[in-house]
């Protein structure tokens, strides 16, 4: 019994305190269209927009909702960079999920423009497992919500 005990307790001090690799997480997703984009342990939604101003306003906003959310911090990046990406810890075991905000041009992307030429994604991910329940589905939507986006 005391085994299972300690073992629970590693468990639990190597999800909080497992290192992040901004190196590993803070990257541009590689989507070339608006949608929603599930994913076992995951999900993203990408927005279209007619130029950068308007993106890049979709993501300052995004960002203050997202900094207002419990057991958020920032990762890495900047609103300005168009690339932030943050931490969200669970209430209970504190496992995080990693959300990266960026802000791409189609032509950037070797993709044809239209007049939406502009992409903003919002991705979710776990860091441990492979199933995360649907949590960052959750998320994600509610923030976009928060933020007055509509898929």
């Amino acid at each position: 019994m005391i085994l299972v005990v300690v073992v629970i307790l590693m468990a639990s001090l190597y999800v909080r305190l497992a290192p992040i690799d901004p190196a590993r997480w803070h990257q541009m997703p590689n989507r070339t269209e608006a949608g929603v984009f599930p994913d076992i342990g995951g999900h993203e939604i990408v927005f279209a927009f007619p130029d950068r101003d308007a993106a890049l306003t979709a993501v300052q906003t995004l960002d203050q909702v997202i900094r207002r959310a419990p057991r958020t911090n920032v990762l890495a990046g900047e609103v300005g960079d168009g690339l932030v990406s943050y931490v969200s810890r669970s209430a209970v075991w504190h496992f995080p999920d990693l959300t990266t905000v960026s802000v791409v041009e189609k032509g950037e992307a070797g993709l044809s423009q239209d007049t939406e030429s502009w992409l903003v994604s919002i991705r979710g991910r776990l860091r441990f497992g492979k199933a995360d329940l649907g949590l960052n589905r959750q998320r994600i939507e509610a923030w976009v919500a928060d933020a007055g986006l509509s898929e």
